[in-house]
């Protein structure tokens, strides 16, 4: 279905697709339109009317492969002028899993005590995530988030008081206990006179809460897939944080350099590649170049906040380069060109502040800002997981340590670090 500018959807059913609406219509929570699989749809399609921050992840990208990507595509990041371009960026971590989360908690993982799976449920509990979600809702943000699970919880239930839009299919499920209780209420409504039928009334949401599922968030793809058929549009809120994890230059390579999908059946060929790497960097920049342009047409991308970003480097290569790519446009700045900056960034400890700061809070109070961090050297700390005969083995992981490498230079002089074996 190819959507144009001015098109409408309407959606028609039951009371799944009222569930969670306000009354009268338009009024409520979840902007009048509930908090059903419309909402999904919607939230999906549409950007804030007011303020913006977007934020796009490609995963496993790191500054060199943004360097080949422009050798073979000299004009990928023509629309990116406005943009500061950070080359000697850190991630605490070479792997998604757990570099993800902690840029999204700002919480790090104690690998000594922690189970991964414990981490990531402490770091979306604690009161730094909740204070950093609850500061942008109220700011008056729609909080979208567009990723899969396991990177970011192994139980999404975590994430519910951090975001506004989760995006779910089915895994595991849950049934509520108390579901006894509101099929009596509900019998009691069927057989009671009608002067005492409005104490057990029993709504949709009521019966549809009774079940909840350890479920994955939208697949990386959809964006593809939106992005190629549907125009954006302003939503019925005026602010709204976004939260888009993209497949980045992470194998299999399927997107040309116009982001199109070349085979969009994941099985069973999941790691056959269509294209190159560089085809399929410079197709994901492409959409996002995309989404620029719609929203200068719409009047809204001045205000807008942007980071891309990977949560880490190349981590597939040996002497690959481990750091991730950190480009970021403040709402308000302008540009002749890109700006490349050799600051050394910590991702993990600008993109709270960068993220607050474009919100118009005090970035500040969340870390360090991008924008604020000196050209000077610092020493900074990467970890990797590694393979060590010396250890025991652990079940279902062909790893069995943690390894930190330190450094106080550029990317070159961590990968030196990293072939020579000098951890710390």
């Amino acid at each position: 279905m190819l959507l144009q500018s001015g098109d409408r959807i309407v959606f028609t059913g039951d009371s799944t697709t009222d569930a969670g609406r306000g009354r009268p219509v338009g009024e409520g929570l979840h902007a009048g339109v509930g908090d059903g699989y419309v909402r999904q749809i919607e939230n999906i399609l549409n950007v804030g009317t007011k303020n913006n921050v977007a934020v796009f992840l490609l995963d496993t990208v790191s500054d060199k492969d943004i360097t080949a990507m422009l050798e073979k595509y000299p004009d990928s990041l023509n629309l990116f002028h406005d943009f500061v371009r950070y080359e000697n960026a850190n991630s605490h971590y070479m792997f998604t899993v757990p570099s993800l989360v902690n840029l999204l908690t700002g919480r790090e993982w104690d690998c000594e005590h922690e189970t991964v799976a414990d981490y990531m449920e402490q770091a979306w509990k604690s009161e730094r995530a909740a204070a950093f979600y609850r500061e942008l809702a109220d700011r008056g943000y729609v909080r979208n988030i567009y990723m899969l699970l396991p990177e970011a919880a192994s139980d999404p239930s975590v994430l519910l008081d951090a975001f506004s839009t989760l995006k779910l299919a089915n895994k595991d499920t849950k049934i509520d206990r108390s579901a006894f209780v509101k099929l009596i209420k509900l019998s009691f409504y069927r057989y009671f006179p009608m002067m005492m039928k409005p104490f057990f009334v029993i709504y949709t949401s009521d019966i549809s809460n009774l079940v909840t599922r350890n479920d994955a968030m939208t697949s990386e793809w959809d964006f593809v897939t939106r992005m190629n058929e549907a125009p954006l549009a302003a939503g019925s809120y005026e602010n709204a944080f976004f939260f888009y994890y993209l497949q980045g230059s992470h194998l299999p390579y399927r997107l040309d350099e116009r982001g199109r999908m070349i085979n969009s059946n994941l099985a069973p060929e999941y790691f056959t590649n269509y294209s190159e790497k560089e085809d399929q960097l410079a197709g994901f920049f492409y959409l996002i170049g995309d989404y620029i342009r719609q929203l200068k047409e719409m009047g809204l991308y001045d205000q807008t906040g942007i980071i891309i970003l990977a949560d880490h480097g190349n981590n597939q290569d040996r002497d690959a380069d481990h750091q991730p790519i950190y480009l970021v446009k403040m709402p308000g700045e302008k540009r002749d060109a890109i700006e490349i900056r050799s600051a050394p960034v910590t991702i993990q400890d600008s993109f709270s502040a960068d993220v607050m700061e474009m919100a118009g809070r005090d970035g500040s109070r969340w870390g360090v800002m991008s924008s604020q961090m000196p050209d000077e050297p610092v020493e900074r700390w990467t970890r990797t997981f590694a393979k060590d005969n010396t250890y025991p083995e652990i079940d279902d992981t062909s790893f069995n340590v943690m390894r930190e490498y330190r450094y106080d230079r550029d990317g070159d002089y961590l990968i030196d670090l990293w072939i020579a074996g000098n951890f710390s």
